[in-house]
């Protein structure tokens, strides 16, 4: 969330809904620097969470890919999938690819992938196979390939790009 207004140490700063969830309660007083930042831009953030945010931008992008001739692929990557664990997948995920291809655009559920990959090798947890590390849940080298499997999968059925 950011602004050409915004100074360059906020600008690169992150704002998540757990950082809006935490503030609310905080009294004027206990704010930091930072959290009276993230309070300013809370009201213009807000717009942007939610189910129907997600879809009002999912349409909007898919409009513009259409205007330029463009495909547009959304890649859902689960931060939480355990192996034989339907409990530990994030609710959201199903939903986000539901709405991308309602808005026309093409859409994978990384989900049954990374838990088939995982299952192959005895992993119950996503940390510790497809992490970067405990600490960053980004996909390392192999969910990277693994993502990129699954994009050239919708190229090739587009016959947009033919795999040696």
């Amino acid at each position: 969330t950011c602004s050409r207004g915004m100074k360059p140490s906020a600008r690169a700063r992150f704002i998540s809904t757990r950082h809006l969830d935490r503030l609310r309660n905080k009294k004027a007083g206990d704010l930091t620097a930072r959290d009276r930042w993230i309070r300013r831009v809370e009201a213009y953030y807000s717009k942007m969470t939610g189910i129907e945010a997600v879809a009002a931008y999912l349409k909007e992008l898919a409009g513009m890919l259409k205007e330029d001739g463009a495909l547009g692929i959304v890649v859902y990557n689960p931060i939480r999938c355990d192996v034989d664990n339907p409990a530990s997948y994030e609710k959201h995920g199903p939903e986000i690819v539901r709405l991308a291809k309602a808005a026309g655009l093409d859409a994978v559920d990384m989900r049954a992938d990374y838990e088939a990959y995982l299952r192959g090798r005895g992993i119950r947890k996503m940390v510790a196979g497809l992490w970067i590390s405990k600490e960053d849940w980004h996909p390392n080298a192999e969910g990277h390939r693994m993502i990129a499997e699954a994009v050239l999968r919708i190229l090739d059925e587009k016959d947009i790009a033919k795999r040696k």
